[in-house]
């Protein structure tokens, strides 16, 4: 007879969950697609504990297939055949980002690898892929009982443990070609209004700590540290490489690598070689395809403290284009390396560390879109409704980049009566706030 599980008894969670992995029961499996073809959870339910399923494993089972379904637009296929836990699929890696992650090893001439709290597993099998040797080591009964299940047959050695400073990482013939992975974990436990636990964006509240990883870093060979997307550059540790990866346009990560293996400055910036010291921008298409990358060693020379391009200090100085930076390329703050490489195009940044540029031409679409200026004007109420009732205002999208002012307040006084759809973006020109309306680039 079935019984709920002693939440006391974490043996008990891991049971439960190794019960509804695919494939373990098909009968379940073909009840659990008939059920969720009904469309109502209420109904799915009862089909199962109907077939005499016990009502812990048919929740299971739907919550499994659940996460499934919701996990291939981030881990492809795969996610079809794997166990998942809501927390680890929100943390868990892009399987087009992780297969970054394991050639960058791989170039390193990496042999073994230790993925630190591997989650779900799935850097883990994308490492892979790559390096000859991989372990894996997760803290969480049952998210290690996921991994092992979801890395079965990729040759990965999964153990449930956790990590200390006393700790040794597996040993290859020579120290240099072992590597460390880490993907700490980034969240609070308090819960986001969307449900979600919230995330930590510096090194405060990381699992393991970063203290942690560093030290454990001299041990070996290279280290790469998946951290937040927002982390900052002040946060770097000394001579480590910060990467930041956009991914279809969104800005996905920052990977802190660490360790001799890093290359030294010189030569052409490489997606696959971290430079010690620097820090870096990487641009990937939908299939993990590298469209461009650059790090900070192509900036143009300048004083200390100072940025190497222009900036703008007055809107009479704005040029008829904007560029809209690549996320990864602004919140690496190299977008420097495009304005300074694009002189006969007059390019500047609008403002310091707004990050979109202004400039007479196109910009390069490698790194940026570009959206024609229609108008420039302070965003003051009176003179946005004057401009909504000129330009016959009906739908309008408010984007803001480097501006103080909050676009809900200021579509609150602006009234579209119109039929037109407009585009404004709140930013800064120097010092000044102003408000731009420009031409939405076409989509491709």
């Amino acid at each position: 007879m079935s019984h709920a599980p002693d939440p006391d008894d974490p043996l008990a969670g891991v049971d439960l969950l190794r019960s509804v992995a695919p494939g373990s029961d098909p009968a379940l499996d073909a009840l659990v697609a008939e059920a969720r073809a009904t469309g109502d959870a209420f109904a799915a339910a009862a089909l199962l504990r109907g077939a005499g399923f016990a009502p812990e494993r048919a929740a299971a089972a739907l919550s499994q297939a659940e996460l499934r379904a919701t996990g291939t637009a981030k881990l492809g296929e795969r996610a079809a055949g794997m166990l998942l836990t809501r927390a680890g699929l929100e943390q868990a890696t892009r399987w087009q980002v992780a297969e970054l992650h394991g050639r960058v090893l791989a170039a390193a001439g990496i042999e073994q690898v230790t993925d630190v709290g591997c989650g779900l597993g799935a850097d883990t099998w994308a490492l892979t892929r790559h390096v000859p040797a991989v372990t894996a080591l997760e803290a969480d009964t049952e998210t290690a009982a996921a991994a092992a299940h979801n890395l079965a047959g990729t040759g990965a050695v999964v153990e449930h443990r956790e990590v200390d400073a006393s700790w040794q990482p597996p040993a290859a013939p020579e120290a240099a070609r072992c590597a460390l992975w880490f993907d700490p974990a980034r969240r609070t436990g308090v819960a986001d209004a969307r449900g979600r636990a919230r995330r930590v964006s510096g090194p405060t509240g990381l699992r393991p700590s970063l203290e942690l990883v560093t030290t454990l870093a001299g041990r070996v060979g290279l280290t790469g540290c998946k951290v937040g997307p927002g982390w900052r550059h002040g946060d770097v540790p000394a001579g480590a490489h910060a990467q930041w990866v956009s991914h279809d346009g969104d800005l996905v990560e920052a990977v802190l690598w660490m360790g001799r293996a890093l290359a030294s400055p010189g030569g052409a910036p490489d997606p696959l070689r971290p430079v010690a010291g620097a820090h870096s921008a990487t641009r990937l298409d939908h299939d993990g395809t590298v469209l461009a990358h650059t790090d900070s060693t192509a900036l143009p020379p300048s004083p200390a403290g100072m940025p190497g391009h222009r900036v703008l200090t007055s809107e009479d100085e704005l040029g008829t284009h904007l560029w809209e930076p690549d996320p990864a390329l602004a919140q690496a703050g190299l977008v420097g390396v495009v304005a300074g490489g694009a002189a006969e195009a007059r390019a500047a940044e609008l403002g310091t560390g707004v990050g979109w540029m202004t400039a007479d031409l196109p910009g390069d679409p490698a790194w940026v879109r570009t959206h024609r200026v229609v108008e420039v004007m302070a965003p003051r109420p009176k003179v946005l409704s004057a401009w909504a009732r000129r330009r016959e205002v009906g739908e309008l999208v408010l984007r803001k980049h480097g501006s103080s002012l909050d676009p809900a307040v200021v579509r609150q006084r602006i009234r579209t009566r119109g039929d037109q759809r407009r585009v404004l973006l709140l930013t800064r020109i120097g010092d000044r706030q102003v408000a731009v309306e420009i031409e939405a680039p076409a989509e491709p």
